[in-house]
């Protein structure tokens, strides 16, 4: 059974779409936890009530990738590691590294601002060379909007 921070949720919901998320959520009373693959869960304050827990890991698609505009969109349950795959194939790369590696979830990376270290030396680059509001490359179309580039 499955305890946050010392609370047992009432139900887990694992909605197979983004329709299913947005029903779930409207019919639904009380507090509701999001959870991908739950590498990030021990961060943030402890909670106060955990309802129901929304399982994300089954909105793990990538809906659009356009490799020529740089650009991928995902849903929040795609792991790190399931979206470095698909940009290799094209030789991109999404500057990201969180200390929980791969397997961590876009949506939890997003959420716990888990971006590692890469990202800031990313970001570090575009500021020396004097650009930085250079596109640096493709985008993840999550608050963050975290920018991809090409790799040799």
């Amino acid at each position: 059974m499955l305890t946050i921070d010392g609370i047992t949720p009432g139900k887990t919901i694992r909605p197979e779409s983004v329709a299913d998320l947005a029903a779930a959520i409207a019919e639904e009373k009380g507090a509701l936890v999001p959870m991908g693959s739950g590498t990030q869960m021990h961060f943030g304050n402890p909670l106060r009530a955990a309802d129901c827990v929304v399982d994300l890991s089954r909105l793990s698609r990538i809906t659009t990738y356009v490799p020529a505009e740089l650009t991928i969109h995902v849903e929040a349950g795609a792991t790190l590691g399931q979206i470095q795959s698909a940009l290799a194939a094209n030789k991109q790369v999404l500057p990201l590294d969180p200390w929980n590696g791969p397997s961590a979830t876009i949506g939890g990376i997003a959420a716990a601002n888990a971006q590692g270290p890469m990202r800031a030396a990313e970001e570090l680059r575009r500021s020396l060379r004097g650009n930085s509001s250079e596109r640096m490359g493709p985008s993840l179309d999550i608050p963050a909007r975290l920018a991809m580039r090409r790799v040799a």
